[in-house]
């Protein structure tokens, strides 16, 4: 009976140890768990500061952005403008040459006994001829206040184009 009350005893012991090693086992995963909430729980934190610090700083760049932009445009607006005009100076002159080409074209198909018809064809090329003239000036003081605005070193492509001949310029654009 001594026996049996001290195998009884010492299952219970053995089961009492066995449930505090669990209730131990357990109390340390539930800490562990509590520890690596808390931590995220910081890192949440700390990530949410550095989201707002990063949207303020997106902000204050983007307005910078516009800033510089803005002063760029101040700066380049107006050798962009002077571009732009020789650009239209150049077509339009492009287009004043063709028609003088083509009326010169035309007076040398008009019958020579047709006095008035070549008076009349002369009329038109002595007419595109002045426009054409015209349309060259135009370019000249274009590219002459384009070359005003830009430093002597800029890059100057294509303000001579109304220089050459279209064939001219094919062969230039062909050779690169």
């Amino acid at each position: 009976a001594e026996r049996r009350d001290h195998r009884e005893g010492k299952a219970l012991f053995y089961q009492a140890e066995a449930a505090r090693r669990q209730a131990l086992k357990l109390a340390k995963t539930l800490l562990a768990e509590k520890k690596r909430a808390a931590d995220l729980d910081s890192q949440f934190r700390e990530d949410k500061k550095l989201a707002l610090r990063d949207a303020h700083e997106a902000k204050r760049l983007a307005a910078e952005s516009v800033d510089q932009k803005r002063s760029f445009l101040e700066i380049a607006g107006p050798v962009h403008k002077a571009q732009a005009d020789v650009r239209t100076a150049n077509r339009a002159y492009n287009e004043a040459v063709m028609r003088l080409a083509n009326a010169e074209a035309a007076a040398e198909s008009v019958d020579k006994s047709d006095a008035k018809g070549v008076k009349a064809a002369m009329a038109k090329v002595d007419k595109y001829r002045a426009a054409s003239q015209h349309m060259e000036e135009l370019v000249r003081v274009a590219t002459r206040r384009l070359s005003e605005l830009q430093d002597k070193d800029a890059p100057t492509e294509d303000l001579t184009a109304h220089v050459r001949s279209p064939k001219q310029r094919a062969e230039e654009k062909l050779k690169n």
